[in-house]
C-alpha cells in the first residue's frame, strides 16, 4: 500500500512519526510525507490545507496516516477518498472536541490511552487502542557515554505540573542528604527554578537521544494523567529500551501490561519514590537486572513494527 504520512520534519521534538515511517518501509509499504506543521507555519491554515489535497491528487495514496496533525481540518478530511487513519498520541482527563471532530472523519482511529476509550465511545467514536513503542535501532543499551550524558538519576521531558515538585524532590535529596549520585534532568523548565537550574541539560534532538541520557541509570517521572488508564508517554518504551530502570507514578492499569520490580517500579508518593530512588542507589545490581529485562520485554512486545502490523491487520 501507499501511505500518505503527515508529521513534521522541522518540529524539534517530534520522533514518533519517524519511527513509523521506517516501520512502514521496512514492512514493504510505500510512504511519501506531507510536513503538515512546516505548511502551516509557511501558508496558514486555509491554505495548507489547500497543499495537502494538491497533495492527495498527486500522490493517490491508498492511506493518509495522520498523528495528531491538529492543522488539518475535518472538512479537508471530507474530500478525500482514501482511507483514513488518525494516531492521536496525547492524553487528557476529558478528551478533547477537536479530536472528537476529526475522529468522525477516519476510517481508523487510535488512541494511545486505553482510559480514553469510553469517553470516546459516548460521543459515538469508535477508538482502538494503541500504544506507543520503542525502536530498536535508535532505542539501545549504551556504556559508550561520555560524561557529559552520564546520570545516577534523570528526568526526559517538560519539567511542569506535577513534575516540578518530583523533581525539587530529588534535587532537594541530593543537596542535603545524599550528594554521592549525579542527579539531570533532560529537557526544558516551563520557569525559572534555582534548586533545578543546576541539574538542567539541554535537550538533544537526535533520535539515539533516550539511549545516551537513559542507559544503565534511574529515570523519574509523572505522567499527565495517573488515573487515566494506561495513559502512560512513550518515554517508558524508550527507557525500557535503554535498560533504564523506569520509576514513575503509578499509571493506572500497568500492573497489567508490566511487573513491578521485575520490568519497572513505581510509587504513590514522593516520599516513596525517594525511598526507592535510595534503595536502588545503594544496589546497583538491581538497576542493572531490571534494565535488561525490562530492555527483552518491550523489543519483545512493544517496538513499532509490532504497532505497524496490528495497523495493516486493520487495513485488510
Amino acid at each position: 500500500m501507499k501511505f500518505l504520512m503527515c508529521y513534521p520534519q522541522s518540529y524539534e521534538w517530534e520522533e514518533t512519526g519517524r519511527f513509523i515511517h521506517e516501520a512502514l518501509e521496512k514492512q514493504g509499504q510505500e510512504v511519501r510525507i506531507f510536513d503538515d506543521m512546516r505548511m502551516y507555519q509557511d501558508f496558514g491554515i486555509h491554505l495548507s490545507n489547500v497543499k495537502l489535497l494538491e497533495k492527495i491528487s498527486r500522490e493517490k495514496p491508498d492511506v493518509l496516516f495522520m498523528l495528531k496533525s491538529e492543522t488539518i481540518m475535518p472538512d479537508t478530511l471530507d474530500k478525500i477518498k482514501c482511507k483514513k487513519i488518525l494516531w492521536h498520541p496525547d492524553v487528557r482527563y476529558n478528551v478533547q472536541d477537536w479530536v472528537v471532530e476529526k475522529a468522525r472523519k477516519c476510517d481508523i482511529f487510535y488512541t494511545m490511552s486505553k482510559g480514553s476509550i469510553k469517553q470516546y465511545k459516548e460521543k459515538g467514536i469508535k477508538a482502538k487502542y494503541l500504544p506507543e513503542a520503542c525502536a530498536p535501532k535508535y532505542h539501545f543499551y549504551t556504556d559508550n557515554v561520555s560524561h557529559y550524558f552520564k546520570s545516577d538519576v534523570n528526568f526526559i521531558g517538560t519539567v511542569r505540573q506535577d513534575r516540578i515538585d518530583m523533581c525539587r524532590r530529588v534535587a532537594n535529596y541530593w543537596k542535603n542528604e545524599f550528594s554521592g549520585f549525579r542527579f539531570k534532568i533532560w529537557g526544558s523548565l516551563e520557569k525559572e527554578d534555582a534548586v533545578l537550574e543546576r541539574h538542567f541539560m539541554n535537550r538533544c534532538v537526535w533520535r539515539e537521544y533516550h539511549s545516551y541520557a537513559a542507559s544503565g541509570s534511574i529515570s523519574i517521572t509523572w505522567d499527565w494523567c495517573p488515573p487515566v488508564e494506561l495513559s502512560y508517554s512513550a518515554r517508558i518504551y524508550r527507557v525500557m529500551a535503554s535498560r533504564g530502570l523506569y520509576l514513575c507514578k503509578y499509571v493506572n492499569g500497568m500492573e497489567n501490561v508490566f511487573k513491578q520490580g521485575v520490568h519497572c517500579d513505581w510509587y504513590e508518593t514522593l516520599d516513596e519514590m525517594i525511598d526507592k530512588i535510595s534503595y536502588y542507589l545503594e544496589n546497583p545490581d538491581l538497576i542493572k537486572k531490571i534494565g535488561k529485562n525490562a530492555q527483552k520485554e518491550v523489543y519483545k512486545k512493544h517496538t513499532f513494527d509490532h504497532r505497524i502490523k496490528k495497523i495493516l491487520e486493520d487495513l485488510k
